[in-house]
């Protein structure tokens, strides 16, 4: 569970993570669009890779069951006001910081071309032991080039309870443990979007982390998003 402070009262909500949670003290929605990293407040929109483009966002604040919601609201406290004295130190220190930057730059080979990917997922916060748990992963190349030997694994403690029993396409499947299982989606053109979808059983209850991992031939670290299930009788 994610605990989250609630933005009108401030209170600190164990539970405030999930799609449909309330504050515990002033009944707030904790599951709306503006309180999900996926909203965009300057267009009004959802930016998440599954939504469809003619689908609008009427109401920011009216709460949601979205499975592609994830809350954006700290866990803690704003930061403690700086005193102008160490205010100083800090400007100072950064701008020494900067400077040194900088002329490592001027005299540093220029580093090669690196993959730039943005991932979603789709998956639901919860699901019935007897069902099946499906997982779709979205890849879109945000670089100017290809992004070459992309692959995308589940993998977590979570992954110990369940069974992969289909991926989609099946062509993408590449390999399956009891710790893990891999897809391989190849080469993503500039703008492109690559998609897979997983298909797993529960073997038993409980929440289920888990972690969409995306790797690329020129990715210099691994592109993770948590995931987490609960699975109830």
């Amino acid at each position: 569970m994610v605990a989250v402070r609630c933005p009108i009262c401030g209170t600190i909500n164990p539970d405030g993570g999930r799609r449909l949670a309330r504050c515990a003290s002033c009944h707030e929605a904790l599951g709306k669009c503006r309180y999900c990293v996926h909203y965009d407040s300057r267009l009004q929109e959802c930016t998440h890779l599954a939504r469809a483009a003619n689908e609008r966002i009427l109401d920011a604040d009216e709460p949601l069951n979205c499975p592609q919601f994830k809350t954006r609201l700290p866990d803690r406290a704003p930061a403690r006001r700086v005193l102008p004295a160490m205010r100083t130190l800090i400007v100072g220190a950064a701008v020494g910081l900067g400077l040194m930057f900088g002329l490592s730059r001027l005299v540093a080979p220029k580093a090669p071309h690196s993959t730039s990917l943005r991932t979603s997922v789709s998956a639901p916060a919860s699901m019935f032991s007897e069902d099946p748990l499906d997982i779709k992963v979205f890849v879109q190349n945000q670089a100017d080039q290809p992004a070459e030997d992309v692959r995308v694994a589940l993998a977590g403690r979570g992954m110990r309870s369940l069974t992969c029993q289909a991926v989609d396409p099946a062509e993408c499947f590449e390999e399956a443990t009891p710790q893990r299982v891999t897809a391989y989606l190849g080469e993503i053109q500039p703008g492109d979007i690559g998609a897979v979808a997983f298909r797993l059983s529960a073997g038993g209850t409980g929440t289920l982390p888990i972690s969409a991992i995306v790797t690329a031939a020129t990715l210099e670290v691994p592109d993770r998003t948590q995931i987490e299930v609960e699975v109830v009788p």
